[in-house]
């Protein structure tokens, strides 16, 4: 008697077929968590700068003067004006930071008692995240687009 060992090609198509709906269902909802996930990161990063300008504004009484420093940068030689590193992820530091980084972070004081503080997303965040590529968080703890903010 003959045994048969192994898989017929209709079997083995049956099983890629499975394998590659499987992957196109669960794809899309796996890249829009880590969507969410670094816009969380960059909310908290916001957020850490705010209360860094707060830190600033009590010691100097403006918030005009702070700084970002380069990703990079020897963090024991920064200057007193210089509260947060420029790009999401901070702690990345290559070369090519300003491209890799999936946002860069701003900030403007209009006066010396205001400022808005703003995260835009860069390369696939941006197109990942459409809705929601730029968020702001001003001096009085305003954000937009509000709808973006958890």
């Amino acid at each position: 008697m003959l045994i048969q060992r192994g898989f017929t090609l209709v079997e083995l198509i049956i099983v890629v077929a499975i394998v590659a709906i499987l992957a196109a269902v669960a794809l899309p909802g796996y890249q829009s968590q880590v969507a969410e996930t670094k816009r969380s990161e960059a909310q908290v990063a916001l957020q850490s700068i705010a209360i860094a300008l707060e830190t600033y504004y009590r010691k100097n009484l403006t918030y005009v003067g702070p700084t970002f420093y380069a990703n990079n940068a020897d963090r024991g030689n920064l200057a007193q004006t210089d509260i947060y590193p420029q790009y999401l992820p901070k702690d990345y530091s290559g070369a090519d930071y300003a491209t890799k980084a999936s946002y860069q972070l701003s900030f403007t004081t209009q006066t010396a008692n205001t400022y808005t503080v703003v995260a835009t997303a860069q390369g696939g965040q941006a197109s990942a995240d459409s809705d929601c590529a730029t968020l702001t968080l001003n001096h009085l703890g305003v954000v937009s687009p509000a709808g973006c903010w958890k």
